[in-house]
């Protein structure tokens, strides 16, 4: 399953196989680099005190290649703006790797920051490239794991849009919520929206604008923030559902609250 907005130029054509580009190939050779530059480091310093320090680059290693990566899955190497950032990320990543067998030594102001640098960049180039506009709750089905990493699937269903919800920071969860027949939850209330899609039974919703079934195969979208809710199994059979909550961090993540 896969949540983001409506594709945007930058984002990855998600409809079939994802093809590995030469640019992201080049990357992975300076990591390649890095994983040398740390081998030869802990040869050198064959300790408990050398294996932690590796241990501590590596980690710093790994988390800057994951998230490159990460990036790569969602954008399209082939649009010359994320090839620019690959490109630059990649020179800091070279910069980086050269320095690392001194980076506890004269060398670590360099290592930490172009560390540093690589992840406030590519953070803000992606808040840059990441669609404005309405959200939308896109589910979609793969036949492995390995797959859903790294490929489109098939599509189940796109829900949306989604109620607007204003915070400084965000919380996005999806819960799989189930049930018996008559199954109920207490009054309640989130600070953001609460988005349903049903995979089997049916789950009926009672908020002040009245009472919503929604049976297998069908979503809800959701209120807007604090809207008093109670949600039940209504069906004749176990409720089976996938549930989104997109929220206010910073506000407590469920209020009880009192229907009129």
């Amino acid at each position: 399953m896969r949540t983001h907005a409506r594709a945007a130029p930058l984002l990855r054509d998600r409809s079939g196989q994802q093809r590995v580009t030469n640019i992201e190939l080049f990357f992975d050779l300076v990591y390649v680099f890095a994983i040398t530059q740390l081998s030869s480091y802990l040869l050198g310093s064959a300790t408990f005190g050398g294996a932690a320090r590796t241990a501590i680059l590596l980690a710093m290693v790994w988390l800057a290649w994951m998230y490159t990566t990460w990036v790569t899955n969602w954008l399209d190497p082939e649009r010359m703006a994320v090839r620019l950032l690959l490109v630059l990320l990649m020179l800091v990543s070279l910069a980086m790797s050269a320095a690392l067998p001194r980076a506890f030594a004269d060398w670590g102001i360099w290592v930490g920051g172009a560390y540093a640098l690589m992840q406030i960049g590519r953070t803000i180039f992606m808040v840059v490239a990441l669609p404005a506009g309405p959200l939308f709750w896109r589910l979609e089905t793969f036949p492995t794991l390995v797959l859903a990493q790294s490929a489109g699937g098939t599509k189940v269903a796109e829900v949306g849009p989604l109620p607007a919800v204003k915070a400084t920071n965000y919380l996005l969860q999806v819960n799989e919520a189930s049930g018996p027949p008559s199954a109920i939850t207490p009054q309640h209330s989130h600070p953001g929206s609460e988005t349903f899609y049903v995979l089997s039974g049916e789950t009926t919703s009672r908020t002040p604008d009245g009472t919503m079934h929604i049976s297998a195969g069908h979503a809800e979208v959701g209120h807007v923030a604090g809207t008093p809710m109670q949600v039940s199994s209504s069906g004749t059979t176990d409720l089976l559902s996938l549930v989104m909550f997109l929220v206010d961090a910073d506000q407590p993540f469920s209020t009880p609250a009192k229907l009129p």
